[in-house]
């Protein structure tokens, strides 16, 4: 289903996230995990080599992303909406310097980083007052645990 804005998006998840926690079928330590610039880097075109800096499992690219938006030397770049249901990239040059370089290979381009958002099922915002934003409706800052339920689309 497409939402016209992501707080359209959020209020049709409320049901799902509290049903989701009260049978206790996710734990937040399911999605948890700092990114390690140190340990890998994740591949725009396939699989993400970035590991969980606890368990040495790869990171999914919404778990990169998370990891993104929730370091404080970013959000002059890209930062998470207030209601935390959505995230905008203010400036894309800087993105792409410092932020998708550092996390991933290849001298990514802004353009492949939209196509991996769009296989990962996220919906920009193309009108009203979080124009351009990006949501879906399990991406929600420091909900580790609804991340797991996003999958990725084949490219083809």
């Amino acid at each position: 289903k497409h939402f016209s804005s992501a707080t359209d998006a959020a209020s049709a998840l409320a049901g799902l996230s509290s049903s989701l926690e009260e049978n206790h079928l996710l734990t937040s330590a399911d999605c948890i995990g700092k990114a390690n610039p140190e340990k890998g880097v994740a591949n725009m075109a396939g699989n993400d080599d970035e590991e969980d800096g606890n368990l040495g499992i790869p990171m999914t690219f919404p778990q990169i992303l998370m990891t993104i938006l929730n370091d404080e030397e970013n959000k002059n770049i890209i930062a998470w909406l207030p209601h935390g249901k959505a995230f905008f990239i203010s400036h894309r040059k800087a993105f792409v310097e410092k932020v998708l370089n550092l996390h991933f290979k290849n001298n990514s381009k802004y353009t492949s980083f939209t196509r991996k958002l769009n296989r990962w099922g996220f919906t920009r915002v193309n009108r009203g007052p979080e124009e351009g934003a990006y949501f879906h409706m399990f991406f929600q800052r420091d909900n580790y645990s609804l991340c797991r339920h996003m999958t990725c689309s084949s490219s083809s």
